[in-house]
């Protein structure tokens, strides 16, 4: 995006020296489906999965494509993580627990809310935390 703003549609980089296109730049969202349904035009089917939030009533499901476990987003609703744990729980399981991202998570709350667990939660084992409160990983 800024490097349309910045050259436009389509420029010519000196340091790579090649030429550059954009030509969805302009596009948004309603652009990118009509033009994939109008060409049937295959598409991961991730952005099929989703599911219904309880409290919203609203769908929920994945507008970009990224990597699964993208943690970028983590400090908004509806983030990577938090549609995972709904869509491939077992995959949020191995990164949760095996690859450590609970304990870094849990880490973080525990900064952020300045040590703050209450007792019950302090006594708990991370693999018991998740199993209790896996929505406290939605969002930090």
């Amino acid at each position: 995006m800024f490097n349309f703003l910045r050259y436009g549609e389509w420029y010519y980089a000196q340091s790579q020296k090649l030429w550059k296109c954009h030509p969805l730049a302009i596009w948004d969202d309603d652009d990118i489906w009509a033009y994939i349904h109008r060409f049937n035009v295959p598409y991961a089917s991730l952005y099929d999965m989703g599911y219904h939030d309880e409290a919203t009533g609203e769908w929920v499901g994945h507008k970009r494509n990224g990597c699964m476990f993208c943690g970028m987003d983590i400090k908004f609703p509806h983030n990577h993580l938090s549609i995972m744990r709904r869509t491939h729980p077992k995959a949020w399981n191995v990164i949760m627990r095996r690859k450590g991202l609970g304990k870094v998570l849990l880490q973080l709350r525990l900064v952020l809310d300045e040590g703050q667990l209450d007792m019950f939660e302090q006594g708990m084992g991370l693999d018991r935390y998740l199993d209790r409160f896996p929505c406290a990983f939605d969002k930090i």
